[in-house]
């Protein structure tokens, strides 16, 4: 039988010590939540995983917030957000710190520089795993997936309407004959103004309103949003933020907190992280009864394989800008075909597959 600290222990023992993205973490839950110590039923597994499925926010998150909520209600639910998510917050705020108050830049970039090229590889192993859970063959599915990445890679970011005309072209095709069910979408702590609090809380809330399925797909999100079109970081900061994130344990998305601290240092941190998974926390605890009856409607399932296609467009949207800007020495693309080939024929982990790329460029940087 499980109770709020038992619960609350493990997930802060997860979010600190589990690397590999959504997946590993997931399959963690299982394994300990499910096969363990039998807290949960595979049902309660599957009812959280299309939870997530249907609504915005990193999947992991999400279902770590479904099992508090089956706990404890919503005040469960929040505690185990929090410890879920604090440990990986607190070392990518450190990294953000001593990139930006301590001679460690150089270092750094030089470790970026090896790892952004895996980091594509990355998302383009998770754009593959995504297609082959996806019903390819659906026409609809093939139109909006190379709708979103044609509008990502013209506009250097996502385009939030489509994601929306995705969720909502299942209800319109289907209108006379079927009910719709629709779902409504000190020196580091240092005063800003409440106007620049406001617009990363706003900004960082609204990329989260729209993130669907892994935490790869708010890539083109944040990077058209915070380099293209306000300009609050570099395309070489951006890419650091990922690639910390990566090497983090716990979600990809609180690469959002290294952002934040750059741009308005702890307090820019903690309202750019509080501002991405507030929705998921929303969605999920308040339309977690209403998911739960609607479940089999198959009205909300096209929705969800629709926007699992705008997401697919959306990640390799992301990687050709990345590749754009990246990808350009011959030394980059023999890392990002390296790692794609290790990701895909051998079972080393991504972050060991990274941190190698990342170490093994520093090292070649230094010999030369």
């Amino acid at each position: 039988m499980r109770n709020q600290k038992e619960l609350l222990i493990y997930f802060l023992r997860l979010g600190s010590a589990q690397f590999g993205g959504p997946v590993a973490l997931l399959q963690a839950m299982r394994e300990e939540l499910i096969l363990n110590k039998k807290w949960y039923s595979e049902d309660d597994f599957r009812l959280g995983l299309a939870i997530s499925q249907m609504a915005p926010g990193p999947i992991a998150t999400q279902v770590a917030i479904f099992f508090g909520w089956l706990t404890g209600g919503w005040r469960t639910a929040l505690l185990v957000a929090i410890v879920f998510i604090f440990p990986s917050f607190f070392i990518v705020t450190l990294m953000a710190m001593a990139y930006q108050h301590f001679e460690i830049a150089p270092w750094l970039l030089a470790l970026s520089a090896g790892a952004s090229p895996a980091v594509i590889a990355v998302m383009l192993k998770g754009a593959r795993k995504l297609l082959q859970s996806s019903p390819v063959k659906e026409p609809s599915f093939i139109f909006f997936a190379v709708i979103s990445l044609t509008v990502t890679v013209l506009f250097n970011k996502e385009i939030i309407w489509v994601f929306i005309l995705a969720a909502l072209a299942p209800l319109f095709k289907n209108f006379k004959s079927t009910l719709p069910a629709v779902f409504l979408p000190v020196v580091f702590f240092q005063p800003i103004p409440w106007k620049k609090a406001w617009d990363i809380l706003q900004y960082f809330f609204e990329v989260g309103s729209f993130v669907f399925g892994s935490g790869l797909v708010i890539v083109p999100f944040l990077y058209g949003g915070v380099v293209e079109e306000y300009g609050w970081l570099t395309h070489q900061e951006f890419l650091m933020a990922l690639t910390v994130a990566i090497l983090t344990p716990g979600p990809i998305v609180i690469a959002v907190a290294f952002m934040g601290y750059l741009m308005a240092g702890l307090q820019g941190a903690l309202l750019a992280t509080i501002g991405i998974f507030l929705p998921c926390y929303i969605f999920v605890v308040i339309f977690a009864p209403l998911f739960i009856r609607i479940n089999k409607n198959p009205l909300l399932h096209q929705s969800v394989d629709l926007l699992s296609a705008c997401a697919l467009g959306a990640i390799l949207g992301g990687a050709w800008i990345l590749c754009e800007k990246t990808i350009t020495s011959p030394v980059a693309v023999i890392i990002l075909a390296t790692s794609w080939f290790l990701m895909e024929k051998t079972k080393l982990s991504e972050i060991f597959i990274i941190l190698g790329a990342a170490l093994g460029t520093l090292l070649w940087a230094q010999i030369l």
